[in-house]
């Protein structure tokens, strides 16, 4: 079964261009435009890692990911992964929030697949419940 990760991101581009690196590298893809339709998308099908902005329409992404960490009811086989819009060289705002891994935008999609595998492949063999990574 392929890991699945949910890409959320309010950039069209963005979503299509992480969603299609990480299909071809052996992905199942969800892609959300807002934190709406990510917790609808977690309710209705769970996820290994999930890909998260930071600044988002309907809210903050550092604020989904704590809500994500600290819920009871959250499944177990779900990760995350958190985006930042600044300079890679500020410092990394998701890792304050349960982040497991910061990427910062521009994002380089060569980097991201690995620490996908790399995320999923420690939730597979029981390393960790769940991934988080921040851009």
């Amino acid at each position: 079964m392929k890991p699945r990760v949910l890409i959320v991101d309010d950039s069209l581009t963005v979503r299509m261009d992480i969603g299609e690196a990480l299909q071809s590298a052996g992905f199942d893809t969800v892609l959300c435009a807002d934190l709406r339709s990510a917790r609808e998308a977690l309710a209705r099908e769970g996820s290994v890692l999930i890909v998260l902005d930071i600044l988002l329409p309907d809210g903050d992404g550092l604020d989904f990911l704590k809500e994500l960490r600290s819920s009871p009811t959250n499944s177990p086989n779900a990760g995350a992964a958190a985006f930042h819009r600044g300079r890679r060289q500020e410092p990394r705002p998701g890792m304050g929030a349960g982040a497991d891994e910061y990427i910062g935008k521009p994002y380089d999609l060569g980097l991201l697949v690995a620490r996908a595998r790399a995320l999923t492949q420690a939730d597979a063999s029981g390393g960790l419940d769940w991934a988080a990574a921040c851009w």
